[in-house]
């Protein structure tokens, strides 16, 4: 019987170590750790502001938004002088590595059929990294020159899962967990401040990345620190593009489900038709909106008239996108639950979303573990899909602003000269 502190052994665990009369305690581990972790999460940020600010102004905020190559810098440098990882790496990296780890002890040992949810990452990724390697070979060669670009990607998925962490911390539960009921139209949801916080985020993250994108795309080289001074002048601007293009599919939805009460069919036609069209008209949306002067609304035409002019350049990759991420879901499978029983069950669906606002959740994993019998989703496995379909959002994302680059005209070749 543990009688006192818990050991650090137990603590790390969340318990899953106990037994016996111990078990009782593991409310208390969970507790404890979720207590190590906010408290090193809140020193980790508190140490990368320090030492953000003595590093100084000079070493991380540079005055332009591109690295422009030098001989200088082809040389190989010396130890003393090799620049290694930034703060923004290491919080990146290391975020992102503790939450996966989190996710990892809370997912094993599996529940039955949960396995065949890393079916759907391995297609999930296969799917991608062939799509960008056949259709987008420039924009994948930029990507990975660049690897920065993936860095708020990164910092999106562990500061979600800080505000995830935090409503288990009673006094910030109280602040962020309470809801208001709503009611819009056939829709009923809850509004709550982590909610309103986590929208904020995605925009901050949508503004930062599009703002890094149109500059690789136009000079092959970002520095995404200096990409983040552009956040104050686009957020608002981006909160509103997002609006609106998530609102439409909310209304194309809306109808859809309304007219599925009285012809089926009509229905499904408006929810699919919705997915497809709006997300055609909007691809460039965001790549073109921040980069047109003049009032949001001009911003807003231009950013549409330029997808839908230019769709044809990016049909495939964007196609590709939707039926990945499960626009259209079609799911048969057959198990046994006991030697000489079978079930069977088929689910198909058609999903509403868009894919302009770097859409990163995959609806084929859900519907299948919800025709595996309900079977409860895999939080580890959520959040690879979320990573790998995140980083295929911002390469989709790379090329259509490449694809928008004004052709370079050839060099005048010289009249040729004549000897006399």
């Amino acid at each position: 019987m543990l009688i006192g502190q818990l050991p650090f052994s137990i603590v790390i665990t969340r318990g899953a170590t106990l037994d016996g009369l111990d078990k009782m305690l593991v409310p208390l581990a969970q507790r404890s750790f979720n207590y190590m972790l906010a408290g090193a999460i809140l020193g980790g940020i508190a140490g990368f502001a320090s030492t953000k600010r003595g590093v100084g102004r000079r070493g991380l905020e540079p005055h332009h938004l591109v690295a422009r190559p030098s001989p200088s810098a082809i040389t190989v440098p010396t130890a003393a002088g090799r620049r290694g990882l930034e703060p923004h790496h290491l919080v990146a990296l290391l975020g992102v590595a503790v939450v996966l780890l989190v996710d990892a002890t809370h997912a094993f040992p599996l529940k039955p059929y949960q396995g065949w949810g890393f079916l759907v990452l391995l297609l999930g990724l296969t799917g991608a990294v062939l799509i960008t390697l056949v259709r987008m070979p420039a924009a994948g060669a930029t990507l990975w020159r660049n690897k920065d670009l993936l860095i708020p990607l990164g910092l999106l998925t562990l500061t979600h899962q800080v505000l995830a962490w935090l409503t288990l911390v009673p006094p910030l539960g109280r602040l962020l967990v309470p809801s208001r009921s709503l009611s819009l139209w056939p829709f009923q949801f809850s509004l709550s401040f982590s909610f309103l916080l986590g929208m904020a985020v995605n925009v901050v993250y949508a503004a930062w990345i599009t703002s890094a994108i149109v500059v690789a795309a136009r000079d092959g080289r970002c520095d995404i620190v200096a990409a983040w001074s552009g956040l104050r002048r686009w957020f608002w601007r981006v909160l509103g593009l997002e609006f609106i293009g998530g609102g439409v599919v909310f209304l194309g939805l809306g109808i859809g489900i309304a007219l599925m009460a009285l012809a089926p069919p009509l229905g499904v036609l408006m929810i699919g038709a919705t997915a497809l069209v709006w997300n055609f008209l909007t691809a460039a949306l965001l790549v073109v909106a921040l980069q047109t002067e003049g009032g949001f609304w001009t911003a807003f035409r231009a950013g549409v008239a330029a997808s839908w002019a230019n769709k044809w350049k990016w049909w495939a990759p964007l196609l590709a996108q939707l039926l990945l991420l499960g626009v259209v879901t079609v799911i048969h499978v057959k198990w046994s639950d006991a030697p000489g029983s079978f079930k069977e069950s088929t689910n198909w669906s058609i999903n509403a979303f868009w894919v302009g606002g770097y859409q990163e959740e995959c609806h084929w994993y859900g519907k299948l573990m919800e025709a595996l019998n309900q079977t409860p989703k895999v939080q580890l496995l959520s959040t690879l899909l979320a990573l790998v379909f995140g980083g295929f959002a911002v390469a989709i994302k790379l090329h259509i602003a490449q694809a928008l680059q004004p052709a370079t005209p050839p060099p005048a070749s010289e009249p040729p000269q004549v000897e006399v």
